[in-house]
């Protein structure tokens, strides 16, 4: 069912009860800056079907009548989009108050444009003196820029008492990656997230991406990042990083953790059991924009 007001247009479909107030919301305009999108064949209906794929934030329909779809699955770095009177038509896909729905707003200028998606986490749109630019992380995610050139988003969450394969699994599901480090930087956000959390103790810890892999035996220094995007060993310089590489017990300590460690002032991440639940509070989940 499609509503129209003035220079507004909701597009109203049956969602999911989690998803019940989202909505497209329909202007004309430009897509200034963007990478990425996926071009819908012109019979298709641009818009409807964009609302209906949850990957998808945004259609836009340009003054050729050619049909493209902006999905967050694609991670482009910027999405700016100018608003214009032309032919060419945007549709935003956001969450809108349930008040809204009732008043019928007459224009989008008073709309704040975000949206959830299944994992739990959401998108927000800036509003610019000519349209709206689209945050490239999630809210709350965190950005570094590296120096390959790929820019990360991470996030920390607090989940305790899980071992590594465990905390790939919760990244996962958060279609996202247990995340390597690539700068001391990375660690020290990592690791100043790790002290607010009372009361630490000695060896408490983040789960990080990175397994010791060796030829021969378990005492090497070849760690391999298994994320997809992490390539610098920076950050595993030896004066971040204790490498024990067993424990008291002659168990191998092949994953790493950003790791509560006072009486070594300075390190940031240490080498522990892949197995170990007893001391991890949570986990560092990433993704590169593309």
């Amino acid at each position: 069912m499609l509503l129209h007001f003035n220079s507004i247009l909701l597009i109203f479909s049956q969602l999911p009860t989690t998803l019940c107030l989202m909505k497209m919301i329909k202007f004309h305009g430009k897509v200034d800056v963007a990478s990425f999108p996926i071009q819908i064949n012109p019979d298709e209906n641009c818009f409807e079907d964009c609302f209906q794929d949850n990957y998808c934030l945004m259609a836009y329909l340009d003054e050729s009548v050619e049909c493209y779809h902006y999905r967050y699955t694609s991670r482009p770095k910027t999405i700016v989009v100018k608003d214009l009177k032309d032919e060419s038509v945007v549709a935003i896909k956001a969450i809108i108050p349930p008040d809204l729905l009732s008043t019928c707003p007459s224009t989008h200028d008073s709309l704040d444009f975000t949206m959830t998606i299944p994992s739990g986490d959401t998108y927000s749109w800036t509003k610019t003196p000519d349209g709206y630019s689209l945050n490239p992380c999630r809210d709350t995610w965190k950005s570094f820029s590296r120096t390959d050139g790929n820019i990360v988003c991470l996030q920390i969450f607090q989940v305790n008492n899980i071992d590594q394969p465990a905390a790939k699994k919760f990244c996962m599901d958060r279609e996202a990656n247990l995340t390597g480090v690539a700068s001391v930087e990375e660690t020290v956000w990592m690791h100043e997230t790790l002290e607010e959390i009372p009361p630490v103790i000695e060896f408490d810890s983040f789960w990080i991406d990175g397994e010791r892999q060796c030829a021969e035996g378990y005492q090497c220094d070849t760690i391999i990042w298994s994320d997809g995007y992490t390539t610098s060993s920076t950050a595993l310089d030896p004066g971040n990083f204790w490498a024990s590489y067993v424990t008291s017990t002659n168990v191998p300590e092949q994953c790493l953790t950003i790791a509560h460690l006072p009486r070594n002032p300075g390190i940031k991440i240490n080498d522990i059991e892949c197995s170990k639940t007893r001391t991890t509070l949570g986990v560092v989940c990433g993704y590169a924009l593309l």
